[in-house]
């Protein structure tokens, strides 16, 4: 609605229309007589677009060099061109004339390419934006912590766990934009994090960045769970999406893992099994406290193994017997709990080893350490 006021005489015919050409905007006029009560109302005005795109414009092309449009334009707008600028050189096209839609393929340069779709008659809108012809654009998600892994495309990470999770970028050219990373209401983030809420699913971060390379990372504690289940992350840079599974569970995930159950009870020569750096030996055992040992040797080996446990009302003593001398072990990993209420003390050689809460139920708190030698002891007080 538009007001008149003063300056206009009585039955005098006066007509106005919207023309925003900056943002595309037009109007078909609209009109009315003045009267001699000096106040006057103008008929409601449809605002439209003058240039209407009818396939989504792909604002980030990897590996394509063409931009697909199929646009349609406004009565009185009846020809169409396009101009391309960028750093490596600037033209200009006449798509066709008396028309009023046209579908055509924009030849672009590598790199950023500011376009303008022009629309003109008697008078002429344009409309602007930016799209990126890149050789790659690569987005990377990685999430560790400890007892974190990943197996066949999907993270795998045990629950109530702090991850750190990065985001990669890197692209052939230059690139400036925002990045919108999506992670899973469940998942709990710290004060310092500033995310907002996407669904009731899902929260997001969003990041501004400009360059051929851009790194991020933000921390969250994984949900407490009692039966696995698989959660998405989501990373969006204008139209191209990448998506990761997340598998939280209680059970223990590390892949090329050989184990050996109660093997206290078994003759601790038995036959061989490879091992190496990234499919360790693990032993799982019955012992109240313990729960697994995962001994990572260096190289690739083969081993015989057992476990040996003694205990008394205070301490629990444990030696790995296996074939692997002290020096072929690079680590050895612990996983424990002890009941509510007691306290933990872990020695390995005569020497404290620090031990990490990751876990606790109703009735046990979960501990994980890593250790250097194959004797250690527990303290339970």
């Amino acid at each position: 609605m538009e007001e008149l006021s003063a300056g206009f005489v009585k039955d005098q015919k006066v007509v106005a229309e919207v023309l925003d050409f900056d943002a595309g905007f037009v109007s078909e006029p609209v009109s009315l007589v003045t009267s001699e009560d000096g106040f006057f109302v103008f008929p409601e005005i449809t605002i439209k677009e003058a240039v209407t795109f009818h396939n989504e414009c792909e604002k980030l092309l990897v590996n394509r060099s063409e931009l697909f449009l199929n646009i349609s334009t406004e009565d009185g707008y009846d020809n169409i061109k396009y101009s391309v600028n960028s750093g490596d050189g600037f033209f200009e096209v006449v798509v066709c004339e008396e028309c009023n839609s046209a579908v055509f393929l924009i030849n672009l340069f590598k790199g950023e390419n500011n376009i303008t779709i022009t629309a003109y008659g008697d008078r002429e809108v344009s409309k602007n934006f930016s799209v990126y012809s890149l050789d790659y654009l690569e987005i990377k998600r990685d999430i560790s912590c400890m007892g974190c892994s990943q197996r066949r495309g999907t993270f795998l990470i045990p629950p109530s766990r702090e991850i750190l999770v990065k985001i990669t970028i890197n692209s052939s050219h230059e690139v400036s934009g925002i990045l919108e990373e999506y992670f899973p209401v469940e998942f709990e983030s710290g004060d310092s994090l500033d995310f907002n809420s996407y669904s009731l699913t899902h929260n997001y971060i969003s990041n501004y960045f400009s360059g051929k390379e851009f790194e991020f990372s933000y921390e969250l504690k994984s949900p407490r769970v009692f039966f696995p289940r698989v959660y998405l992350f989501s990373s969006k840079f204008y139209n191209i999406e990448v998506l990761d599974n997340v598998r939280v569970s209680r059970f223990f995930f590390l892949p090329g893992f050989f184990y050996f159950k109660n093997l206290e009870k078994e003759n601790p020569f038995m036959k061989r099994f490879r091992v190496g750096s990234t499919h360790p030996l693990v032993i799982k055992s019955n012992d109240s406290i313990l729960e697994l040992v995962a001994v990572y040797p260096k190289g690739e080996k083969e081993v015989k193994a057992s476990l040996d446990e003694r205990q008394d009302k205070e301490s629990r003593i444990f030696e790995i017997v296996s074939s692997l001398q002290d020096f072929e072990i690079d680590k050895i990993y612990l996983r424990f709990k002890v009941r509510k209420n007691q306290n933990v003390l872990l020695f390995s050689e005569r020497e404290k080893i620090p031990v990490k809460k990751y876990n606790e139920d109703r009735n046990n708190d979960y501990y994980e350490a890593w250790i250097k030698g194959k004797n250690f002891e527990f303290l339970i007080g």
